[in-house]
């Protein structure tokens, strides 16, 4: 089975719901574009209780987040509020100091952007 898509722009993201942000082409069969949003089931993607600490800083403070399939969830805050802190965890490109990330249940620990992308994760930041 291939994960659904997961679509992130400008720091709302989306995974594989009935249809993808304004100007992201939907490249999932016809047959799954019709899915239903069902919190009931196992998120796709977790962050429980993440904490990231840099030298001096802590970015993040046991930080949880929670995505079901077809919700769109848009993380606001200040500058330096540790948003981008937090994707960049998400995505591989910084490892948290404590806490774990879940994608369809299962705790996975990413090394690089390269295990996010296999597991059907991806991240645009701009």
């Amino acid at each position: 089975l291939r994960p659904p898509p997961l679509w992130s722009l400008s720091g709302v993201v989306a995974v594989g719901g009935p249809q993808p942000p304004r100007g992201v082409k939907d490249a999932r069969p016809k047959a799954d574009r019709s899915e239903k949003l069902n919190t009931s089931v196992t998120p796709v993607l977790e962050a429980r209780n993440v904490t990231k600490v840099f030298p001096g800083v802590v970015a993040n403070e046991d930080v949880n987040l929670t995505l079901h399939k077809g919700e769109i969830l848009a993380l606001l805050g200040e500058n330096g509020a540790g948003k981008s802190t937090l994707m960049n965890i998400i995505f591989g490109l910084y490892h948290p100091t404590e806490g774990e990330i879940l994608v369809n249940g299962q705790p996975v620990v990413m090394k690089s952007p390269r295990d996010a992308i296999a597991l059907g994760l991806s991240l645009i930041h701009i």
